[in-house]
């Protein structure tokens, strides 16, 4: 885009500080380079761990150059009521003072206690400004899932956060100009509220990771010939859904 347009959105993905300065996760970090190519200038908020970073986290030099054109502002991880409550007059007051200054604003939304995303959409309707919410997950069906298991401390937190963390959820879409949804389970539960739901799909791949056209005629005529292969490739997680793949590899 041209004309000095501005992109801001808040992003749960920790930074990290590290021997080199600040760390992120490689894909975030793709991501940003990418958001960067089509805008003048992004101002991302993010949340600051001050634990060591993951393996998977390096330095946000990693962007490229177009982190130049990126302004990183660090809030604080505040996940228990007590530092939420201590840290929300500040973060909302700098929440507002950042809207001012941008064209477009957007929202990663999943949570209650210390979700920074649903306090910058508030604060959005409240100014009156238009603004997408981005989710990749029904946060809310997550946590009531997680009541029925884990410690009693955390099925009691869980059992009387799920119903008002669906309220609020509903409710940030609802007043969203735009509701991006990653994944299908997300977007059917949230595309009856939103004015404007659009289901989406972040695959982190270069041109390198593509097939050649000569290796996927063979591998083409292989599965036509032979037997066929099935890879699953990914983190061994219900969320991420082997489950289904074993479903699948059970049936066929």
């Amino acid at each position: 885009m041209t004309g000095g347009k501005t992109l801001m959105f808040y992003a749960p993905v920790p930074l990290h500080r590290g021997a080199e300065g600040l760390m992120l996760e490689d894909q975030a970090c793709n991501g940003l380079r990418l958001w960067a190519e089509n805008f003048d200038r992004l101002i991302v908020m993010m949340p600051m761990s001050d634990a060591p970073a993951p393996q998977s986290w390096v330095p946000v030099s990693k962007i490229g150059p177009g982190l130049a054109r990126i302004e990183l502002v660090p809030f604080p991880m505040a996940y228990r009521p007590d530092r939420f409550l201590r840290a929300l007059p500040t973060v909302r007051r700098q929440i507002r003072e950042l809207i001012g200054r941008a064209d477009y604003l957007g929202f990663s939304i999943g949570g209650l206690i210390g979700d920074w995303g649903s306090v910058g959409a508030i604060e959005a309707h409240r100014l009156g400004r238009a603004h997408y919410v981005w989710t990749d997950r029904v946060e809310s069906e997550v946590t009531r899932l997680a009541a029925r298991s884990g410690s009693a401390k955390s099925r009691l937190r869980a059992a009387l956060t799920h119903r008002p963390m669906a309220w609020l959820e509903r409710r940030l879409v609802a007043r969203a100009a735009l509701g991006l949804f990653h994944g299908l389970e997300t977007y059917e539960a949230y595309a009856p509220y939103s004015p404007n739901p659009h289901l989406v799909h972040d695959v982190h791949i270069n041109k390198s990771d593509h097939i050649p056209a000569g290796a996927l005629a063979a591998k083409l005529a292989g599965a036509a010939e032979g037997p066929l292969r099935i890879g699953y490739i990914g983190r061994v997680d219900a969320l991420k859904g082997p489950g289904d793949w074993l479903a699948v590899l059970e049936r066929l």
